[in-house]
């Protein structure tokens, strides 16, 4: 055996993609009488309980040559001490037996059939080096609401050597640009899931609370070893934009108050709106719809314009729904906006509960005469009226009479009308046209009707003028 070495350890290197190997140098040499044939083996072990055995692939002429012959072996990254052997065996070589005969005569030479040496050496293991394989945004989410922050989350793979013993690292998020921090989570290195791979570290959905704000947001990941004895790694991200939910309230929804029609068929409502909305530039097209229902009829629907919104948003908006009063049971408003977390409601129910007029009272809406022309007979004339009149439920036997009179106060004779038309034209709740035909001295002037409407059981009288039709002569 001649020499047998461990030239060097060459260290790992992540960047590069090097892995650790040891090199080593062996040369072998045989004298005398040894034959042509020869076994011989270089191994390199690692000197630990577990160990790893490499054996070496021998090139017999190389490592007899005057040179010897260079060996490469991947080695682990860690630090550890090995055993490099080389062996060689003269596998023709004369036997010891025959070899011994010949030393007893004193004619031999001193035979050496198997030679083997081993150098320890020890690896102090590759320097600790720190890199970031990827860092990427993940997801936005609120801690609570618009009352509180957003969670910035964000997924990396770190590269940390075994000699590093551990590593630190701070996860940042900045808002708009890279001039101020937004929030930070020191010790992130406690959410690291080792993986399989030498090294690698997994950060899955690490987060950083930042201030609830609409906008673009960074994040910045620092990776670095407690003795300082690597480079720090530091890595961003591209801009992730956070739009923040918007939050709806109905803050006051209710009625204050409702009239009833004398025909007690109609409701007026007089509803009040207040509304308010959160979250920073979050609610861009709001809108407000108020309906009325009864059962699952829609009897009103009405969306409030935009300077009606406004109003309700920066303090009250107040107005008034006239509709059947048989259909108020529910009165809904439903604010809405297309980036909303939730939409807002409220109900009124009841909106209405109708209550029956406990005495008659009777209203006369229109009563106007609209039409004076001649009849078939001289000096008769057909007057046409236009009449709405209301009369409560409770009104009962309700008699009416129909007078025409001049501008001078003069009551028109043998004014002939239908008494049950009549009274048909008052309770029907409706716009009728009513025909009488009376005397007349003129054809010309002013005329106007007086209808006189009674209730008996109350004594309830109502009189009311019609408007006044003026005939001028030549017309």
């Amino acid at each position: 055996m001649n020499t047998r070495e461990i030239t060097e350890f060459r260290e790992a290197n992540y960047d590069t993609g090097v892995q650790a190997a040891a090199l080593m140098n062996a040369r072998v040499s045989a004298i005398g009488d040894c034959g042509e044939d020869f076994a011989i083996t270089a191994v390199l072990s690692e000197d630990a309980a577990e160990k790893t055995v490499y054996d070496l692939v021998v090139d017999q002429a190389a490592i007899m040559s005057e040179a010897g012959q260079d060996f490469e072996q991947t080695i682990h990254r860690d630090a550890l001490c090995y055993k490099f052997t080389v062996t060689i065996t003269a596998s023709d070589a004369q036997s010891v037996e025959a070899h011994l005969a010949l030393t007893t005569s004193g004619d031999g030479f001193v035979n050496i059939l198997t030679a083997s040496d081993v150098e320890d050496k020890c690896f102090q293991g590759t320097k600790c080096n720190l890199d970031i394989e990827s860092f990427e945004f993940d997801k936005f989410e609120e801690v609570k609401d618009w009352s509180e922050g957003v969670n910035v989350f964000f997924n990396a793979v770190v590269f940390a050597e075994t000699s590093c013993q551990g590593f630190e690292a701070t996860l940042n998020a900045y808002y708009q640009d890279f001039e101020e921090i937004a929030g930070t989570t020191p010790g992130t290195s406690e959410f690291a899931t080792p993986l399989e791979e030498h090294g690698m570290y997994e950060f899955t959905s690490v987060a950083v609370e930042a201030e609830n704000l609409q906008g673009d947001y960074f994040g910045e990941l620092i990776v670095s070893n407690a003795e300082q004895t690597a480079d720090t790694a530091t890595a961003r991200t591209e801009a992730s934009t956070w739009n923040p939910p918007c939050y709806l309230y109905v803050d006051t929804f209710k009625e204050n108050g409702s009239s009833v029609s004398l025909s007690e068929d109609k409701v007026a409502l007089d509803l009040q709106i207040s509304l308010s909305h959160e979250g920073d530039n979050a609610c861009n097209s709001m809108s407000a719809l108020v309906t009325i229902s009864h059962g699952e009829n829609v009897e009103f629907m009405h969306f409030l314009s935009a300077s009606d919104l406004e109003a309700a948003i920066e303090g009250s908006f107040d107005f008034t729904v006239i509709v059947p009063s048989n259909e108020a049971a529910v009165a809904m408003i439903a604010f809405s906006d297309d980036n909303a977390a939730d939409d807002a409601t409220d109900l009124i129910d009841p909106a209405y509960v109708p209550e029956s007029a406990t005495s008659c009272e009777i209203q006369v809406r229109e009563f106007c005469l609209t039409s004076m022309e001649p009849a078939e007979e001289q000096g008769r004339y057909i007057f046409t009226f236009d009449l709405t009149v209301i009369a409560a439920p409770i009104c009962e036997n309700l008699e009416a009479t129909l007078d025409l009179a001049n501008a001078q106060g003069e009551y028109l004779g043998n004014v002939s009308l239908d008494h049950d038309e009549l009274i048909d034209a008052i309770e029907c709740d409706c716009d009728k046209q009513f025909v009488v035909t009376a005397d007349a001295e003129s054809a010309y002037g002013d005329f106007y009707g007086q209808l006189v409407v009674r209730e008996a059981a109350s004594g309830l009288v109502e009189i009311t003028d019609s408007c006044v039709l003026t005939k001028e002569s030549g017309k």
